[in-house]
């Protein structure tokens, strides 16, 4: 994973994951963390070509409603169908914003963030982003 992504990627997603776990707690939630911002990681690597705002907003859009379904598999394991399901639909509300949110983050953002990084990255002699 880390080779596939360059060094510092699955370093920093291990930090942030552990540190979420570390201030809000390891609960069931946390499990899910540690796959969901990999398949993150991965989709962006994918589509780092990518240019398109739009493109990058309904990903981003797209991954935010997912959120609560991927969020559900450790309730499935341990809870079984009903109660994923149960899961799921009751998180709807919470989706559909984080969606929206995501979706506009990225659409508007996204010009100005990835000329802040490449300045960053050329300026720390980082070598070139995994975007560019």
């Amino acid at each position: 994973f880390t080779l596939a992504l360059g060094p510092y990627v699955g370093y920093t997603l291990a930090v942030f994951v552990l540190l979420e776990g570390l201030l809000y707690g390891f609960g069931l939630w946390w499990f899910s963390y540690l796959y969901i911002w990999a398949i993150l990681a991965v989709a962006a690597w994918l589509f780092r070509k990518m240019e398109s705002r739009l493109g990058w907003g309904l990903l981003c859009g797209f991954y935010g409603l997912l959120f609560g379904t991927l969020t559900a598999i450790p309730v499935l394991i341990l809870s079984g169908p009903a109660a994923t399901l149960a899961y799921i639909i009751s998180g709807i509300p919470f989706d559909l914003v984080h969606g929206v949110s995501n979706f506009l983050l990225a659409f508007l953002l996204l010009p100005t963030l990835r000329r802040i990084l490449a300045r960053l990255t050329r300026s720390l002699n980082m070598g070139t982003l995994y975007f560019e």
